[in-house]
């Protein structure tokens, strides 16, 4: 009962990166109109907010202010970095309500008041979504529909591949995010316990993903883990041959594509890609602090960047961005100084929360953190919205330090 507690939380989370895709507008099958789109996330939104007061029912046993006293100091800080996204709705240059806010306080809220599970068992539940549903998924969906799946003339590609999957995300760089996350999960996780095994297949697939979602962000991210889990791995159990094997392997295959973008001009091929501006985000940042400069306090408002506002900038930008491309900078435009100065008060917490558990998951906070931050450089990973993947990444860590944080207290 208390494992599916659990399990049945991450699963809802898990698919809203999946729903995300079935109604934004530039990713939704056909059929999907606007109106069939904002009913199916109206469904999400309720079914989250009911299961999250079943679990706050079934807490009751215990009084109300003995729970309220695990809130740790991870869960006030997320309460700060929420005040800049709560305020900059009704303070912010374009005052507009934003429903996320309200569900993600609550979710987190809710993750304290769930009984305390193995850490092994959440591992496993975020694996299989991760695999089963983004992985495999994507894949089959390659497969079943390739214009709908994937970009097939992406003119972006550094490893001579024309592709650019997105898969059941709703967009690559989010897919590819998934996967590295559950790559980090599947080495780091047979490090923290032996009752973890590495499936060589799904380890694969998953990497085959991330090569075919052709994220560069991420490569750079996945090389920088593996070289680090490989010289950790090396130091401390020379004897596991297919960890080394594995951690050495992912390594060189990055580093040889990194060597392949040398080789091919690498100057000519960022002139010609428009690299330099970071494809267009250096753009998208100078129109965010215009934004910001309306009021420079508390931001443009939880509609920065929102559909409408986006079209209006389609004819200087030639795309239409869905954020700001940067955490810094969307928290800056939406939020202003206000929501900037608690996002660094969050982000330090969480680091050190990071540091705090590091030893006791043999480096895995540490790697998960760091993925998450360097995302963070050119994507919002904190953003205002229950349906972008980062939500559920965010999540997902940020329900491992609530268990580790009770199973220090138990063992205390």
């Amino acid at each position: 009962m208390i494992n599916n507690l659990w399990g049945t939380l991450i699963l809802l989370i898990g698919i809203t990166p999946f729903v995300n895709n079935l109604t934004y507008y530039r990713t939704r099958p056909e059929f999907i109109t606007n109106a069939m789109a904002g009913n199916l996330q109206h469904v999400i939104y309720i079914i989250i907010v009911f299961y999250c007061i079943y679990i706050f029912i079934s807490s009751f046993k215990t009084p109300f202010l003995s729970d309220a006293k695990k809130l740790n100091s991870l869960t006030w800080g997320f309460f700060l970095m929420m005040m800049g996204p709560f305020f900059s709705q009704f303070l912010g240059f374009v005052p507009s309500f934003n429903i996320s806010i309200y569900i993600m306080l609550l979710v987190f809220v809710t993750t304290n008041f769930l009984p305390e599970i193995e850490v092994i068992s959440l591992i496993k539940y975020i694996k299989r979504v991760l695999i089963y549903l983004y992985g495999y998924g994507s894949l089959v969906y390659l497969l079943l529909a390739p214009e709908n799946a994937a970009s097939l003339e992406y003119s972006y590609g550094i490893i001579g591949l024309d592709i650019r999957l997105n898969g059941l995300a709703n967009h690559s760089n989010v897919l590819a995010l998934l996967m590295i996350i559950y790559l980090l999960l599947d080495i780091f996780g047979v490090r923290y316990s032996e009752r973890l095994r590495v499936n060589k297949f799904n380890h694969l697939v998953a990497v085959v993903v991330i090569i075919l979602a052709q994220s560069k962000t991420i490569w750079i991210a996945m090389l920088i883990c593996y070289l680090i889990m490989f010289l950790y791995a090396y130091g401390k159990n020379k004897n596991n041959k297919y960890l080394l094997i594995s951690l050495l392997f992912f390594s060189l295959s990055t580093l040889l594509i990194a060597l392949v973008m040398l080789l091919n001009k690498i100057n000519d091929f960022f002139i010609e890609h428009d690299i330099y501006t970071l494809t267009g985000r250096t753009e998208i940042w100078r129109n965010t602090i215009e934004m910001w400069k309306l009021n420079p306090m508390f931001g443009y408002g939880q509609s920065l960047w929102s559909e409408s506002m986006a079209q209006t900038y389609f004819p200087q930008l030639m795309w239409v961005p869905g954020h700001a491309h940067s955490q810094f900078f969307q928290t800056l435009g939406e939020s202003g100084i206000f929501g900037v100065v608690f996002l660094c008060i969050y982000i330090i917490i969480f680091i050190i929360s990071a540091i705090k558990y590091a030893r006791s998951t043999s480096g895995l906070t540490i790697v998960l953190v760091f993925v998450l931050l360097i995302r963070g450089i050119s994507d919002p990973i904190f953003i205002s919205n229950i349906f972008n993947a980062s939500f559920f990444v965010h999540f997902c860590i940020f329900s491992l330090f609530i268990l580790l944080g009770k199973s220090e207290k138990a063992t205390s």
